[in-house]
């Protein structure tokens, strides 16, 4: 394949490397990693760069309920439980997704370190997110392996998790609007 991707196989693996295109977004790249079968883990890790206050971007990022306003993958989060304890929020909640299916993620929003962290413990993907405020800049990473029909098509799917990255970290860094949901109709 040409272009911005390059595929290699082996017996055992495909991986995809996207490099940075003069984009702002990745500082290191992007790397795509499952076994030829579709059904391996894929780690995305992006980055996006702000001119905003940082504590400001963190009270979004940190908004557990405001979610899916900058995450379109989630359709919708109910928050099952919640708990506090310093500058430390926890939540359990039931997700839905935009491309089908609900699981279950366990959400913990650390303001000391300024970090959120999505822990999927059920539905068509199972890992962790980890979105944090790194002075002046975004940084998000996914390790998730995929369940069901969306083994087949982890890797593409992994790209679409990783355009749909960019996007939530642009809204969230304050270089996109968000969309409302009577926008998105």
């Amino acid at each position: 394949m040409k272009g911005p991707f390059a595929r290699k196989k082996s017996r055992l693996f495909t991986w995809v490397h996207r490099a940075s295109l003069g984009t702002g977004h990745l500082a290191q790249g992007l790397i795509v990693i499952a076994p030829c079968d579709g059904g391996g883990p894929v780690l995305i890790e992006e980055r996006v760069a702000f001119d905003g206050d940082p504590a400001a971007v963190w009270a979004r990022l940190s908004d557990i309920d405001r979610i899916p306003e900058f995450w379109h993958g989630t359709r919708s989060l109910q928050v099952l439980s919640r708990a506090k304890q310093g500058d430390v929020e926890s939540a359990k909640a039931k997700a839905k997704f935009a491309f089908g299916g609900t699981g279950e993620v366990e959400i913990t929003a650390d303001g000391g370190a300024m970090t959120l962290t999505s822990d999927y413990v059920s539905g068509p993907f199972k890992g962790k997110q980890v979105v944090r405020v790194a002075g002046n800049a975004l940084e998000a990473r996914w390790d998730v392996s995929f369940t069901g029909v969306f083994k087949l098509t982890s890797g593409w799917t992994g790209g679409h998790f990783r355009s749909g990255t960019v996007h939530a970290l642009e809204r969230l860094a304050g270089k996109a609007a968000p969309e409302t949901k009577a926008a998105q109709a």
